[in-house]
């Protein structure tokens, strides 16, 4: 299938289910824009196009959320918010 009529097609159902699932335009754009390049060059095998999309673009979500919360769990400094609390409070 021609990539633009397949962008045009499926971009907004994908982007339905991308931003349900990541609650932000620009990351569901980035997500749908990725699932459908990939699938640019796999057409040819696949029976049911729209569910292999959305089963393709929901792994993406689930993928991009795993390494948001990895990056956001990650201590990289000194600073303790509690050890911030103790000073602050005893030192009154």
């Amino acid at each position: 299938m021609e990539f633009e009529k397949m962008y045009k097609e499926y971009q907004p159902y994908l982007f339905s289910i991308a931003y349900r699932m990541l609650g932000s335009v620009t990351d569901a754009e980035d997500i749908v824009h990725d699932s459908l390049l990939q699938m640019n060059q796999k057409t040819a095998h696949i029976k049911d196009l729209k569910s292999y999309l959305a089963k393709t673009t929901t792994n993406h979500c689930i993928n991009f959320l795993k390494s948001a919360r990895t990056q956001r769990e990650t201590y990289t400094g000194t600073y303790s918010y509690l050890n911030h609390k103790f000073i602050l409070s005893s030192s009154h």
